[in-house]
């Protein structure tokens, strides 16, 4: 995830790592619902976007339990 680091500052960084600990970096590109392919060469890059789904949640996220 050391990669990701420019993204991030410091405390989001270290809440990113405690998050994803043991994930599949995939789970960053199966994140963006405008990603239509699984092929590395035709998804876009990860961004500060996908992080702060990551960190925050989507922002048209609902709960999955009540």
């Amino acid at each position: 995830m050391i990669r990701y680091r420019p993204l991030l500052n410091d405390s989001e960084f270290t809440k990113f790592v405690i998050l994803v600990r043991d994930l599949s970096p995939f789970v960053l590109v199966l994140l963006n619902p405008e990603s239509k392919s699984r092929r590395q060469d035709r998804n876009p890059a990860i961004g500060r976007k996908n992080l702060e789904w990551v960190l925050s949640g989507h922002p048209d996220a609902v709960p999955l339990f009540k």
